[in-house]
């Protein structure tokens, strides 16, 4: 009769307890993995909507560099933005209302956050001002003047600023010591994965 040796019986558990240890490595390196490549891929992800919104911002910034010049009677025309000829009235094709805009809280107008509402005279932001980049943004604006009604400007229904010497000419027949209404331009710029920036500026002509 042959009596089974507790050194053969050591030797198989401890077998048994390093195939164990090794399982529950190969889980631990195997979720690790996983967590690696998720991370990796967040990384990329949140770097790529930080690069679509900083082109959606300069998009934006273009935009309203654009709509500025355009005030300037002997700047030439140039993208989807065209000279205000009647400041005093409100013109719909070029998205400029000659009085305020109601606003939200940030004094972003409502027009640009529902494109489907009306503007000043009653008509929808024009289509036909809607600028497709090279980068898939969609480019809107609208521009206003900081004032309370149309008409002629006066301090009673208008921010108005005073034109000071700065060295330089002054346009649209106005002189040094004049005042000048102020005009706001608001840009919207709707990019790649749901990317949307306002930008605003508050100029004088």
């Amino acid at each position: 009769m042959t009596t089974p040796s507790a050194h053969g019986s050591g030797e198989r558990a401890q077998r048994g307890a390093v195939l164990f240890i090794a399982l529950i490595v190969l889980v631990a390196m195997t979720m690790a993995s996983v967590a690696l490549v998720r991370s990796v891929d967040t990384a990329t992800l949140g770097a790529g909507n930080i690069a679509l919104k900083q082109s959606a911002a300069q998009a934006a910034e273009r935009a309203v560099g654009m709509a500025m010049a355009q005030f300037d009677p002997f700047a030439v025309p140039a993208g989807f933005f065209t000279v205000i000829a009647n400041a005093d009235s409100h013109q719909s094709t070029q998205n400029y209302c000659a009085s305020l805009l109601p606003t939200d809280k940030r004094g972003v107008p409502l027009v640009l956050q529902n494109l489907g509402s009306k503007e000043c005279d009653g008509q929808p932001l024009n289509p036909a001002n809607v600028v497709t980049t090279a980068n898939n943004e969609q480019m809107r604006y609208v521009i206003e003047r900081l004032c309370t009604d149309t008409g002629v400007p006066d301090q009673a229904k208008c921010n108005l600023d005073q034109i000071l010497p700065t060295g330089g000419t002054v346009g649209g027949g106005a002189h040094l010591g004049d005042t000048v209404p102020l005009y706001r331009v608001t840009v919207r710029v709707d990019g790649p994965r749901n990317t949307r920036h306002f930008s605003q500026v508050i100029f004088r002509p």
